[in-house]
């Protein structure tokens, strides 16, 4: 990513999901985060 921040994106270093649970955890807040955004947008994100 070069050092940018995109919109949207989330970078996880693989000290952040040593164990199964903790991925679960981190693609649980993500996929929550697009039921909001689609809510609110009511379309789908485009990347």
């Amino acid at each position: 990513m070069k050092g940018k921040e995109y919109k949207g994106y989330c970078c996880i270093n693989p000290e952040g999901f040593k164990h199964r649970k903790d991925l679960d955890y981190i693609l649980k807040i993500c996929l929550d985060y697009n039921k909001v955004l689609l809510t609110k947008n009511r379309k789908v994100p485009t990347l």
